[in-house]
């Protein structure tokens, strides 16, 4: 059983993926592995990954193993595969394109070990890239109880990306949204707060990247798009009905609603 294992979701941008894994190896802490998991990218990128991968294997610290969906399922699908192939003591997402505080990752461990909270995260950081316009950025923070946050009213209460989940949780949480693409972030930590400890650090100890082109950006998954209209009122409709002390399937996740294998390289 590894300590803590960090998911790394990616598609078509084996070009940045170094940045993200050398950023997680700022670490004081030992048994780490940190698993790529891709989204069925074109053959060529999925060369030109495990490529840069073979290099960043050479530098790293950590032991980095790579797996392949065999079609494209989107993130938390992806996501919801690796929890169930996984034995390990904590879990932690990672975005391809974002990076980490340097002793991220201790930061958070130092705050769950010896505690009974189940879920830490941190306020972040997000960077706008634009070569154009140049580089813009803000933190964003957040309170350090997430379910008084919802209880005043307060939608956006903490940033799923930047947690470390006991990993007993899944136990009730399941994982994510399975049947959707896109929004599923802020579904599970929605359903946590109901049902686990969740706490939210100060500290902004991740670095979101906004590209050109993302999922939040792109138009037909963007925040503007009838997709995320859709979603957004579906979790307006969660935020209305749920509650602590309901019993413990309410709190669990859709499952996958798509057929796939996730194959380790």
């Amino acid at each position: 059983m590894s300590r803590i294992s960090i998911a790394i979701p990616h598609y078509n941008q084996p070009h940045l993926i170094s940045r993200a894994i050398e950023s997680l190896s700022l670490t004081c802490l030992k048994d780490i592995q940190l698993l790529v998991m891709d989204d069925a990218s074109s053959d060529d990128v999925f060369a030109q990954l495990q490529q840069q991968l073979d290099k960043t294997k050479q530098l790293s610290k950590h032991p980095i193993r790579l797996f392949r969906a065999s079609k494209n399922v989107g993130t938390y699908r992806m996501k919801n595969a690796i929890i169930q192939q996984l034995d390990t003591e904590y879990l932690a997402f990672h975005d391809a394109d974002d990076f980490s505080v340097a002793m991220r990752l201790d930061r958070l461990y130092d705050g769950m070990r010896d505690s009974n909270i189940d879920i830490l995260g941190s306020a972040y950081m997000e960077v706008m890239s634009d070569l154009d316009k140049g580089d813009s950025y803000y933190i964003k923070r957040f309170y350090k109880m997430p379910y008084l946050a919802h209880k005043v009213g307060i939608k956006y209460i903490s940033y799923q990306p930047s947690q470390l989940v006991r990993f007993s949780c899944f136990d009730t949480l399941g994982g994510f949204d399975g049947s959707t693409r896109i929004g599923a972030d802020d579904e599970f930590t929605l359903r946590a707060v109901h049902c686990k400890k969740v706490r939210n650090l100060s500290e902004p100890l991740y670095v979101k990247i906004e590209q050109a082109k993302s999922l939040t950006t792109d138009e037909t998954t963007g925040y503007q798009s009838p997709i995320r209209a859709a979603y957004k009122q579906k979790m307006a409709d969660l935020r209305k009905k749920i509650k602590t002390g309901l019993s413990q399937e309410f709190y669990r996740n859709t499952p996958n609603d798509e057929d796939f294998s996730l194959k380790e390289f």
